[in-house]
């Protein structure tokens, strides 16, 4: 599962963890891989990540992608589900 950090797991208006979010994050460690990624590139999740003492609980941490390959071309985006956890 991939993980948005600024407006998702880092609250806009507080500047703080979204803590209902990082709940199930926990809850679900060991049954689904989660990736934190932003747009703002790899260093910038990272670097939240380290401050939030949460970067144990994503098996990766990453840039936002702006392009994806794959064998399947447009075809792949039919497997995803986007989950606003809300």
């Amino acid at each position: 599962m991939f993980v948005d950090v600024d407006g998702t797991l880092l609250l806009h208006k507080t500047r703080r963890v979204n803590a209902d979010l990082l709940a199930k994050i926990r809850a679900k460690q060991g049954q689904v891989d989660f990736v934190l990624w932003s747009a703002r590139g790899m260093a910038y999740a990272r670097s939240f990540a380290q401050a939030a003492d949460i970067e144990d609980l994503f098996c990766a941490i990453v840039a936002k992608p702006t392009c994806i390959v794959d064998d399947e071309g447009r075809l792949w985006d039919r497997r995803i589900k986007v989950n606003t956890f809300e």
